[in-house]
């Protein structure tokens, strides 16, 4: 009798799955850490970012504080949010905090369209759109999100 599938198909799914759940294991830690984060070390954890989008941009001493004020009292409104809806935990919490950060987004972007030039705003964009790509992926780290997105 033949089996419509291989031994050997079932072992390299197998050892697939088994990585997924060590992979699922090690990242849910590390995604759950800003809500756990001291609110001095997220806010050492946003300036260090805040560093690296600085250079991305090449702000000048101008503008570069009016971003960070941006970008820090978006931070501010999603941790609000979060600690707001977080005790729902059913689907309708989940898609109203999602609907919520959406509308935090743009509002935000608004916000820095009038700080930064057209070119300025298409490499944040392009930051932004790198760090949600995640590890392996790109260069972005999705243990560290502290920046808007």
């Amino acid at each position: 009798m033949k089996t419509p599938f291989s031994l050997r198909g079932l072992g390299i799914a197998a050892r697939l799955l088994s990585l997924t759940a060590v992979l699922l294991l090690a990242v849910a830690p590390a995604f759950a850490q800003g809500m756990r984060m001291t609110p001095e070390e997220r806010k050492a954890r946003f300036d260090t970012e805040f560093e690296e989008l600085k250079t991305t941009l090449a702000l000048d001493d101008a503008s570069a504080p009016k971003v960070k004020e941006i970008l820090w009292s978006q931070q501010e409104k999603m941790m609000e949010t979060m600690s707001a809806m977080q005790g729902g935990g059913n689907q309708m919490a989940r898609a109203g905090m999602r609907q919520k950060m959406q509308e935090l987004n743009e509002a935000t972007r608004e916000q820095l369209a009038t700080v930064l030039s057209s070119d300025q705003l298409e490499k944040y964009d392009a930051f932004q759109a790198e760090r949600r790509r995640g590890p392996g992926q790109g260069q972005g780290q999705r243990g560290r999100r502290t920046m808007p997105q």
